[in-house]
């Protein structure tokens, strides 16, 4: 998906998500230009501390980060949204630990590329499920 550059080659919005096999596949698939932003947010980030431990912190603070704008729109720009709580801060929350597993464990699991594909969705429709219980929206 993306070259040595780490732009990807295609950037608009959704980026060609149906093909991840992990969910830190579908979160830099799901929107590209996004992705790269936040890729040059934590070159940068290394670049001025110097240290390579600094990766998992930042990517838990880009997916925290990522969640507060998500329900900061949701609670400005949608009417009636008593109760909304911060699903979207939890859901993304969830996700970060699960990326930060992934790439902290660099273990690869052989499975057939279907059954990861049913894992990667099963896992992101049911996080978002799972946010949505937690803030008492699931009724």
């Amino acid at each position: 998906m993306s070259g040595l550059s780490g732009k990807p080659d295609v950037m608009w919005f959704p980026g060609r998500f149906w093909e991840a096999n992990s969910v830190a596949d579908f979160w830099s698939k799901w929107n590209p230009a996004v992705h790269c932003m936040y890729f040059e947010l934590l070159r940068w980030v290394r670049r001025k501390t110097r240290l390579r431990a600094v990766v998992l912190p930042t990517i838990l603070a880009i997916f925290l980060l990522t969640g507060l704008l998500h329900d900061g729109f949701v609670w400005l720009f949608i009417p009636g949204k008593n109760g909304l709580g911060y699903s979207w801060t939890t859901f993304f929350l969830m996700n970060a630990v699960i990326v930060i597993v992934e790439r902290a464990s660099r273990v690869s699991i052989s499975l057939p590329t279907t059954i990861k594909k049913i894992l990667t969705f099963g896992w992101l429709i049911g996080s978002y499920c799972l946010a949505l219980a937690i803030n008492g929206l699931l009724r």
